[in-house]
C-alpha cells in the first residue's frame, strides 16, 4: 500500500472518529447528573401558542449547563422521530461531553438542530432546534466584577433602563453613531472594541414567587447579525433560583428572525421590533409553569 493511500485512509478514520459523537442524550444526562427540568409558554410574551423547555445540567455544584429545546415553529412537536439508527458511537459518552463543556466559553452559545436526542420506547427523538449554554455559579461582593456567563446574586443590581441612560450619556453623546447595543429597533450597530468588558450578565433585580427568592438577570450584548439568528444572545434574559437554577427567561433572538422556509408559515416573525423593545426595556420574561 503506498504511502499516500495510507495517509489518506488515516485522515479518513481521524475524521470519522472526530465527528461521531453528534449526539448529547437526555437520557444519559439525567442518569449522570442532577438535572432540573422546567417548561415556558411562549404565548403571553411572543403571541405564538408554543411551550420551550428548559433542562438545567449541574455538571459540578457550580457549574450549570443549560440545555434549552426551543419551540418547533413550522409544527406541534419540539421533537422529531429519527428515521436513522443510533448506535452508542453517536452519543457523546460522560467523558467526551465534559471535555466538551470544559473547553467551551460561556460567551460561545451552541445554537443549532437535532443535537439533543431523546429515547421513547425503541426510538430516538431529536430537539428540532436548540441551545446549549454554559454559567458559573458564584457569590462573591462588589468591587469583584463578573465576568460573562457568571450568575453572581451577590453583585449590584443595575436594570437594563438604568444601562441605557448610562450608555447613552458615556457613548451616544460622544458618537451618535454607538447606539445603544441592545436597541432592536436600530440595525446599523457598531461593536466597539474597548467596550467588550461591558458585555456580560447583570443582576436587575429580586423577588418571590411562592416560596422561592428568585433572581432576574439580563446580559447585555448586541444585535450584531443583519439576516441571521443572533444566536449569541441566548438567554438574554432569565430568572434564576438557587438549587433549583434556571426557571425561565426569554429567547429574544428566536423570535426577532424569520428564516427564508417560513415564509408562507401561519407564524408570524418575525415579532415586531417594538414589542420586543418594549419587552427588553421592561425586561419581560417566562416562568417555569408550576412553579411554587
Amino acid at each position: 500500500m503506498g504511502e499516500k493511500k495510507l495517509l489518506l485512509i488515516i485522515l479518513i478514520i481521524l475524521f470519522n472518529n472526530s465527528y461521531a459523537q453528534q449526539y448529547i442524550s437526555l437520557d444519559s444526562l439525567q442518569r449522570n447528573y442532577t438535572v432540573k427540568e422546567y417548561t415556558l409558554s411562549t404565548k403571553e410574551l411572543y403571541g405564538v401558542d408554543k411551550t420551550i423547555e428548559l433542562y438545567n445540567v449541574y455538571v459540578l455544584p457550580h457549574k450549570l449547563v443549560l440545555f434549552t429545546v426551543l419551540p418547533n415553529l413550522q409544527g406541534n412537536d419540539n421533537w422529531k422521530k429519527l428515521d436513522v439508527q443510533v448506535s452508542k458511537e453517536d452519543i457523546y459518552t460522560k467523558k467526551q461531553l465534559e471535555n466538551w463543556i470544559y473547553k467551551k466559553e460561556p460567551k460561545n452559545k451552541d445554537f443549532g438542530y437535532g443535537k439533543i436526542i431523546k429515547k421513547v420506547g425503541k426510538y430516538y427523538y431529536a430537539s428540532v432546534a436548540n441551545l446549549i449554554e454554559i454559567f458559573n455559579i458564584e457569590n462573591f461582593p462588589y468591587p469583584l466584577i463578573s465576568s460573562y456567563g457568571t450568575i453572581n446574586i451577590m453583585e449590584k443590581k443595575v436594570s437594563i433602563k438604568e444601562m441605557a441612560m448610562l450608555y447613552r450619556d458615556t457613548y451616544t453623546k460622544k458618537n451618535s453613531k454607538l447606539i445603544f447595543p441592545m436597541d432592536v429597533r436600530e440595525t446599523d450597530h457598531i461593536h466597539y472594541g474597548d467596550m467588550n468588558y461591558l458585555f456580560r450578565n447583570y443582576l436587575s433585580k429580586e423577588y418571590k414567587i411562592g416560596e422561592n427568592n428568585v433572581y432576574q438577570f439580563w446580559t447585555f450584548d448586541g444585535w450584531w447579525v443583519m439576516d441571521g439568528y443572533n444566536s449569541e444572545r441566548g438567554i438574554d434574559r432569565f430568572v434564576y433560583v438557587p438549587e433549583k437554577g434556571i426557571v425561565g427567561g426569554s429567547y429574544d433572538f428566536y423570535f426577532a428572525f424569520c428564516p427564508k422556509q417560513m415564509l408562507n408559515n401561519k407564524i408570524h416573525l418575525p415579532i415586531p421590533d417594538d414589542k420586543l423593545w418594549d419587552n427588553i426595556m421592561n425586561e419581560k420574561v417566562m416562568i417555569a409553569e408550576g412553579l411554587n
